[in-house]
């Protein structure tokens, strides 16, 4: 403890430390959705192939790290927030969607993510997965009968 005597003179120096900002960080979301989605049929009744282009490099504003990939039914009674989603790394460029129903219409949109954030999503597509030939819902034994 410091003891100080009364009537005595003190010199206090105070020393000042600056230290200036950090630049700001150039890494920011990607300005572009990616390019040239597409989807096809894959293999079996139940499954989906998506592929797809990175974002423009001037628009990527950083490291692309992944990929995130949205589908849902394309039917009224599902919205976007029902839509399911998978991620790959980024030097990922498709996806094989399994588990999927047959003969079923999937919308389909990806987008490009970096450490700060999700960039814009790319327009959706529709793809429909492939009939497995055993059963046709709106054909009935009456009808096969008849022809």
């Amino acid at each position: 403890m410091l003891i100080l005597i009364f009537f005595c003179l003190y010199v206090l120096f105070i020393l000042i430390f600056f230290f200036p900002p950090k630049p700001f960080d150039t890494v920011i979301v990607p300005t572009a959705a990616p390019q040239a989605v597409s989807g096809m049929p894959f293999k079996d009744s139940r499954s989906i192939k998506v592929t797809w282009k990175p974002p423009p490099k001037d628009q990527q504003n950083g490291e692309i790290k992944g990929y995130k990939i949205f589908y849902v039914k394309y039917e009224n009674s599902q919205t976007d927030q029902d839509a399911k989603s998978s991620l790959v790394d980024a030097e990922s460029q498709e996806l094989v969607l399994g588990d999927l129903e047959i003969y079923t219409e999937y919308k389909i949109w990806v987008l490009a993510f970096t450490s700060v954030g999700d960039g814009p999503s790319s327009q959706p597509i529709r793809v429909w997965t492939n009939e497995d030939g055993r059963y046709c819902p709106w054909i009935s034994a009456n009808r096969l009968a008849l022809t």
